[in-house]
């Protein structure tokens, strides 16, 4: 009789297709650890056929459109106000593509995404990378910057599909039909392709940093290597996180507190010394903490204006010497009302209205805007993104005549 380790490595270098007969071998035999293998061998297998099942509802759209020909499947990573480079990239799967797991790159962890990445490279009919660099993004804000993403990656398929599946956009400028998919990396396996190959191209491009330390990277950044703040914003977020969990602020919720913690951590990147000896990470953590804390003693007071109402949002004083301008609220909130309700329903319409406004603004007014209504004064954002205060002006200005223009649009 052959011992439980003997048949252990029968099974392990068996293929899922042989289990049926070595489940006919040994289904007498009656020792725990035996019968304790097969269990695993037939959840192994449940669990398979359960993935095959996810995949295949993910091709609703595929087999929809798969009498048109080549169907490709287009995505971003890097969108975010702190994301640095944005890199789309759009990917035809073969129509009968067995590859499984394939997700929203978020939801796969970095392992993952690398060992699909490979997959999808070696089994894809064709591939395309567009990447647009954050002073571009600056000129022309994110959202066109992505556009132009996607452009250059569909320019370079080697064939040209027939269909474009996107997550969530309409791609401007392009005379192949589109087909927008809300949250497409998790309906879509060829939008869900092109999130991950779009990740891990970014992620492979971000990597340099990991293998530099934090006080080289400070000195890097002040010679004009600005992706270095995405990067420590990104590796230092946890910190942020775990740290707010463990406060409270009183007339605020923890992600109030997140946010002044990433406030802690900008000013942690513009005032760390690398030649004072102390490493950056403490230095963060110093900075976090102190940031967090005054928020905590100044909602206290009820003095911290932005974190117990959106006050920042009517601020209608300039800069001493000024004259007094129209409050930013008024070009989100055309009409005021002293009723609750209306006062309710206006401050979700302008949370809503802000989120919008996001994808047309370029990073840098994407950070103006965030510090503004964190209640930051026009002297501190300049400090704190190394500005001068009449540029942080001009950005206001320009996030002002965005969102009129949004409403604009909107009547």
């Amino acid at each position: 009789m052959k011992t439980i380790a003997e048949i252990k490595a029968e099974f392990a270098a068996a293929d899922m297709s042989s289990y049926p007969a070595l489940y006919e071998i040994y289904k007498e035999d009656t020792r725990s650890g035996v019968q304790k293998l097969i269990a695993q061998c037939r959840k192994k297998e449940a669990a398979l056929e359960a993935e095959k099942q996810r995949i295949e509802n993910m091709k609703v759209y595929e087999h929809k459109y798969e009498h048109l020909g080549y169907l490709c499947g287009i995505d971003e990573v890097g969108r975010g106000p702190l994301a640095g480079p944005v890199v789309a990239c759009a990917v035809i799967l073969p129509q009968d593509s067995r590859i499984l797991y394939l997700n929203d790159s978020k939801k796969l962890s970095a392992s993952k995404r690398e060992e699909l990445y490979d997959v999808i490279m070696r089994e894809a009919v064709s591939v395309g990378i567009g990447m647009r660099s954050p002073e571009r993004i600056d000129e022309i804000n994110i959202l066109q910057a992505t556009y132009e993403a996607m452009r250059e990656a569909v320019s370079k398929l080697e064939v040209v599909p027939q269909l474009l599946l996107n997550d969530a956009v309409t791609i401007p400028q392009i005379t192949i039909p589109q087909v927008p998919i809300i949250k497409g990396d998790a309906k879509s396996v060829s939008i869900a392709a092109a999130s991950i190959v779009a990740k891990v191209t970014r992620d492979r491009m971000m990597e340099k940093y990991d293998k530099v330390t934090d006080e080289q990277l400070i000195r890097d950044f002040r010679n004009g290597d600005r992706e270095i703040m995405d990067h420590l914003m990104m590796k230092y977020k946890a910190m942020v996180r775990k740290k707010a969990r463990a406060m409270y602020l009183f007339g605020g919720e923890n992600e109030d507190l997140i946010q002044e913690g990433m406030i802690g951590l900008i000013k942690a990147v513009r005032d760390y010394d690398p030649d004072q000896g102390a490493s950056f990470a403490s230095f963060a953590e110093l900075c976090v903490s102190r940031q967090m804390y005054s928020a905590i003693e100044a909602s206290k007071r009820k003095k911290h204006i932005p974190l117990n109402s959106y006050v920042s949002l009517y601020d209608d004083s300039g800069q001493e010497g000024e004259e007094r301008r129209t409050p930013l609220i008024d070009t989100i909130e055309p009409v005021r009302d002293n009723d609750p309700e209306v006062l309710y329903l206006g401050k979700k319409f302008t949370e809503v209205f802000i989120e919008q406004l996001k994808d047309t603004l370029s990073p840098l007014e994407n950070h103006v805007l965030y510090l503004h209504l964190m209640g930051t004064d026009y002297k501190t954002i300049a400090e704190l993104l190394g500005k001068s205060p009449k540029s942080i002006d001009n950005a206001l200005q320009r996030i002002k005549a965005k969102a009129e223009k949004m409403l604009d649009k909107s009547e």
